[in-house]
């Protein structure tokens, strides 16, 4: 199986990703990420869109295929 986050590249800021090491304890890591803003102004609304897949791993191309599926038919 695989469980896969898909990100449509934001209009404003970055995603940056990242592992903590033991952020769920000791062997076990934690995935995460953020949504970086530096030119933030108070009162704007920001928004990214992002998908989640759980499906029968197939490969990396699957992954791929879906994706640019996805990003086509977000915009």
């Amino acid at each position: 199986m695989v469980f896969s986050y898909l990100f449509a590249e934001p209009e404003e800021g970055n995603i940056r990703f990242m592992k903590s090491p033991s952020g769920a304890g000791i062997g076990k890591p934690a995935w995460d990420f953020q949504y970086i803003l530096p030119n933030f102004e108070a009162g704007k609304e920001y928004s990214l869109k992002w998908r989640v897949i759980y499906k029968k791993w197939r490969g990396e191309k699957d992954i791929e295929k879906e994706y640019r599926r996805w990003i086509k038919t977000s915009k």
